[in-house]
């Protein structure tokens, strides 16, 4: 076991199992080990990744998250709600503070980037409502 599954068995006092914390803690040593064993296809390697990371952020705390992907310089992760308000005729996003930093500039394409600034759809910036009805 590795000193993060220690740690984290002995927080939910992990004895029998019972716990959803002491379950996720299982599946990761589980998908750890199949990762570790050298697989081949990169899907393979995809889902186990995935795997790994879904049931550690399970049990673990951010903190130990960070520690888990190599710190900060690794990752990058914001969120955002989007949808219509109540009284407002357009949509608005809400997005969040970011944690890391994007490695991907203009990862959406240019087109995209303006349609953020300018706070339209990609519908009415390419006029598909009016193509639709000519």
């Amino acid at each position: 076991a590795t000193a993060l599954e220690r740690k984290y068995r002995e927080q939910y006092h992990c004895l029998l199992n019972l716990k959803p914390q002491c379950a996720a803690i299982k599946r990761f040593r589980v998908m750890l080990a199949e990762y570790k064993q050298g697989l081949i296809d990169p899907k393979d390697q995809a889902r186990a990744l995935l795997r790994i990371a879904s049931s550690l952020e399970e049990f673990a705390d951010f903190e130990d998250l960070k520690t888990a992907v190599g710190g900060v310089q690794n990752l990058y992760l914001y969120s955002q709600i989007g949808g219509f308000r109540s009284g407002a005729e357009k949509e608005s996003t809400i997005f969040s503070n970011t944690v890391g930093h994007n490695p991907l500039v203009n990862a959406d394409g240019v087109v995209d980037q303006v349609e953020n600034i300018i706070g339209v759809q990609d519908g009415e910036f390419s006029m598909k409502w009016l193509r639709d009805n000519l």
